[in-house]
């Protein structure tokens, strides 16, 4: 939820999970009430704690002579975590801190360094934009409008890419004829249909040398 090392693909993944959770949570309102209930219970009192968990005598005892009494206080553990996953104050506090933090390793081309203090870095930015570019898909098939914020981080991080993209197309024009894009430019390109970005001549040409060799060397591909 949030993430232990403070690098941008991590905090990339918390901002994709917690904006998922709470667009699940808007339209699963009786999940919304049972967590409500749980978290507002007494602890080790009510449903929120495994029922081998609340006689202390018992747990003890079967601690030591049934190991899968374990199987009982990762129960209590899930519920706890689902209390925390999904209470609406700590996931907009997730949700706001992991924008910040994508935010500040941004930098002014568009790129995402991957620690604070170093250059753009085309597979941090790749790794970044795959995220965001699931969660506009995601929201945009379910009517949902993506937050301002990320989506201007997207567009951003994505006229990286396309800058990226097309400077190493222009080096694979040097090569011999026969050539194969690589997974990276195929996946960028599936992210560009993602997004529902237009595009320029320069990439409609790219876009389509690529398909057209893609269909003429279809046993050169790899899995």
């Amino acid at each position: 939820m949030t993430p232990r090392n403070d690098n941008a693909i991590d905090w990339a993944s918390s901002l994709y999970v917690n904006l998922l959770v709470k667009h699940l949570a808007s339209r699963m309102p009786k999940l919304q009430e049972l967590i409500s209930q749980w978290s507002s219970e007494p602890a080790g009192t009510g449903t929120l704690d495994s029922d081998l968990t609340k006689n202390q005598d018992l747990k003890d005892i079967l601690l030591e002579e049934a190991p899968w009494m374990l199987s009982a206080l990762d129960e209590t553990h899930y519920r706890h975590s689902l209390c925390e996953l999904f209470d609406s104050q700590l996931l907009d506090r997730r949700i706001e801190l992991a924008t910040e933090k994508l935010q500040s390793l941004q930098l002014s081309d568009g790129g995402w360094s991957w620690f604070k203090g170093m250059e753009s870095s085309y597979y941090t930015t790749f790794s970044v934009c795959s995220h965001l570019s699931k969660l506009y898909s995601y929201m945009s098939r379910n009517n949902v409008e993506l937050d301002k914020s990320t989506h201007r981080m997207l567009t951003k991080g994505m006229d990286y890419l396309d800058n990226e993209e097309l400077d190493y197309y222009k080096k694979l024009g040097k090569k011999e004829k026969k050539w194969l894009p690589s997974n990276s430019p195929l996946h960028y390109m599936y992210m560009t249909s993602e997004c529902g970005r237009k595009l320029s001549s320069k990439q409609k040409t790219m876009f389509d040398d690529y398909i057209k060799r893609i269909k003429k060397y279809p046993k050169d591909l790899s899995i």
